[in-house]
């Protein structure tokens, strides 16, 4: 499962904050499936050669950034998408 944050993106700014930072350790301990947590430091590994992300990715918004790479790796990759929120029962019941 992936999850995707740009926050603090080329600003002097932890990546998260405490409380959001606590809400996604909630998330890979409950959630009982592997994450995978895409950020500005490494969403290039993902990006696959043959299918470059769109040269305009650069001028959007931490939030549309987000919202182009979830489409993207849903895409090409497949799999489930979680936003960063509290969680406290596994994915799959």
């Amino acid at each position: 499962m992936g999850l995707i944050w740009f926050g603090g993106y080329k600003k002097n700014l932890p990546l998260m904050s405490n409380k959001r930072f606590e809400a996604f350790k909630t998330l890979v301990e409950n959630i009982d499936i592997p994450v995978i947590l895409l950020t500005y430091m490494n969403y290039k590994f993902f990006e696959k050669k043959e299918h470059p992300i769109h040269h305009a990715f650069n001028y959007l918004s931490a939030n549309h950034k987000s919202d182009y790479l979830r489409a993207y790796m849903l895409h090409y990759y497949g799999g489930a998408y979680h936003d960063v929120k509290w969680r406290i029962k596994r994915w799959l019941y």
